[in-house]
């Protein structure tokens, strides 16, 4: 669980639990700017040094953010303020193979969590839209706080790398495979992109 990396070490996590938790009591959404900014700041802490952009438009499909990579690699991630229904994963996914992806693209989504019906939706719907230029991957408001939590101490544990290179490597590991990104994922992530690391600074 993300209390496993200690949510006290961040006001935003406690911040973000409280209005995730709202809005599931309340029903009404109007906190979901405030949602969005919170987790636009966590991208932008877990992604850096690399470059962020706010409200980045795709045709007529909004995506809340961009970060872009490197090596014409981006991750674009939609921040939803409540769960994830069927409808809006299906018209999540239409206007993803509606758009034109030029390069490598991450799709990150971002939602309160995700039922075990959400979870056989999206591994149905995913392997539908998942292309070699294109992977979509699903996280937890949860999850979300236990990855900044991880990245942090991944990068003040290997001081020794190049941290640009090693965050670069992490989340592509991390996201290449798609569907529902959960907590279990990170070490094997971080395990494997050691080992590229090492070899690609060896060629």
């Amino acid at each position: 669980m993300a209390d496993s990396y200690g949510t006290e070490r961040n006001p935003l996590y406690k911040t973000l639990k409280e209005l995730y938790s709202e809005i599931s009591k309340t029903g009404i959404v109007h906190k979901g700017f405030e949602i969005e900014r919170i987790v636009n700041q966590l991208l932008a802490d877990i992604a850096k040094p690399f470059t962020q952009k706010i409200e980045v438009k795709y045709g007529t499909r909004r995506f809340d953010g961009e970060i872009f990579i490197g090596a014409g690699t981006t991750i674009l991630y939609e921040v939803f303020g409540s769960n994830l229904s069927n409808f809006r994963y299906e018209s999540l996914l239409s206007s993803v193979r509606a758009t034109y992806f030029p390069y490598k693209t991450y799709l990150m989504i971002i939602a309160r969590s995700f039922s075990q019906k959400d979870a056989a939706m999206i591994e149905y719907l995913t392997r539908q839209v998942v292309t070699e230029k294109v992977k979509v991957s699903f996280l937890s408001q949860e999850t979300l706080i236990a990855l900044h939590s991880f990245a942090s101490d991944m990068e003040a544990k290997h001081t020794d790398k190049d941290s640009a290179t090693l965050k670069r490597l992490f989340l592509i590991d991390l996201l290449e495979t798609g569907g529902i990104i959960h907590e279990k994922s990170f070490s094997h992530a971080e395990s494997f992109t050691l080992r590229r690391y090492e070899f690609e600074k060896q060629e």
